[in-house]
């Protein structure tokens, strides 16, 4: 873990340094490629930067909840009900489908340009990775490799509740916290478009601003802190997830990130 970090660190450096480098050797202007002096200057310059960063986040972990919890219901249906799938799926591969940044004017047009319509651009690009992982995680004691935990289970005379709960799920749960990782940064993104379309505040709606005014260092900033953001959101989800493998036993599959 100790050594994952310095590696990370080492190659922040280096990216930094080469943007320094590239920028001076080719004597950029700031309005091309700004110095990162000038971006941290305006990230700490921008007024209201705490309003823009919340006005963000809130909107992407409602959106991020919102989603996921509806996957959950949706997959829990598809599992009890499997001839849901073929009517649920081609309307979920048609949302991941159709990029959000083309759904997030007829969002505005219906719901505003408030809050709410951003909160469901979110939920719509976090709503299908989570039902596809948690679909095929609930369903792998039906494969061959755990099919005796299931027959286990029958034998004892367990409900299917009783199996849902306490052998399906902590088996889905890879799958889960794989499509969480996934879906923290979907749902900075969906909010972020939606701030594109319309809004008077966020990180969507300084990156618009600035850009219009040709404010590369004020831009670069804000898009700085949307990326900082969803590491941290994506570090969380990592540190969830190691407590749960104390519970459940190890959730991190080989070779996977962190």
């Amino acid at each position: 873990m100790k050594r994952r970090v310095l590696l990370s660190l080492i190659s922040i450096v280096c990216v930094l340094l080469t943007w320094e480098l590239v920028r001076r050797l080719l004597h950029l202007e700031e309005l091309v490629m700004p110095s990162l002096s000038s971006i941290w200057i305006a990230l700490w310059s921008e007024p209201q930067l705490g309003n823009h960063v919340w006005a963000t986040l809130s909107e992407a972990f409602a959106g991020f909840v919102i989603g996921n919890l509806l996957s959950v219901v949706f997959s829990v249906l598809i599992l009890r009900w499997s001839t849901l799938e073929t009517a649920v799926m081609p309307y979920a591969i048609a949302v991941k489908t159709t990029p959000i940044v083309a759904i997030a004017p007829i969002l505005f047009i219906w719901f505003g340009g408030g809050w709410i319509s951003k909160a469901i651009a979110a939920a719509m690009v976090c709503f299908f990775p989570t039902l596809v992982n948690l679909v095929r995680g609930l369903r792998l004691v039906d494969s061959d490799d755990y099919r005796e935990y299931l027959e286990l289970f029958n034998n004892w005379g367990s409900s299917w509740w009783d199996i849902l709960i306490y052998l399906r799920a902590p088996f889905a749960l890879p799958y889960v916290f794989s499509a969480l990782k996934v879906s923290s940064s979907l749902a900075l993104v969906g909010a972020m478009v939606g701030e594109f379309i319309a809004a008077d505040r966020g990180l969507g709606f300084l990156v618009v601003i600035h850009s219009r005014r040709l404010e590369t260092p004020e831009m670069l900033a804000a898009v700085l802190l949307c990326a900082l953001i969803g590491v941290a959101w994506f570090v969380a989800i990592v540190v969830i997830e190691r407590l749960f493998s104390k519970r459940f036993g190890s959730l991190t599959r080989g070779g996977e990130l962190l």
